[in-house]
C-alpha cells in the first residue's frame, strides 16, 4: 500500500506514455498500473479495483469511449480520466457525455 493508499490504473498504448505518469504518480505517493489495450485494462480492473483510471481515448484494440462503458457497466462510480491527441474535440465531449469524470489533451 503506498502512503496515500490510492491505486490509479493508466490505459494507454503508448510504453513512454504509460511509464511517464506513473513514474510522476508513483513520486506523488500513488500506487500504478499500467496496461496498453483496452481488453488488457478492463481485465486489469476487474482483479485490481484501482481508485481512478487514466485511459486513452484512441487505443490499438479499441478506443477510450469503449472503455469507459465497459467500466461503467462493471462500476458506475469509478472516476475515469480520458486523455487524448488534441483537436479531437467531438471524442472528448462524447467521453463527457457519457460519464466521463475529465478530459485532457495532450501533445
Amino acid at each position: 500500500m503506498t502512503e496515500c493508499g490510492r491505486t490509479i490504473l493508466i490505459i494507454d498504448g503508448d510504453k513512454n506514455v504509460r511509464l511517464g505518469m506513473a513514474a510522476y504518480l508513483a513520486e506523488c505517493g500513488y500506487s500504478v498500473q499500467g496496461e496498453a489495450t483496452a481488453e488488457l485494462g478492463i481485465a486489469r480492473y476487474t482483479t485490481l479495483k484501482p481508485e481512478i483510471v487514466i485511459s486513452e481515448l484512441q487505443l490499438s484494440d479499441s478506443d477510450g469511449l469503449s472503455v469507459l462503458k465497459a467500466l461503467r457497466d462493471i462500476d458506475a462510480d469509478v472516476p475515469v480520466i480520458l486523455v487524448s491527441d488534441v483537436g479531437m474535440v467531438h471524442e472528448v465531449a462524447e467521453a463527457l457525455r457519457l460519464g466521463g469524470d475529465d478530459a485532457v489533451s495532450y501533445a
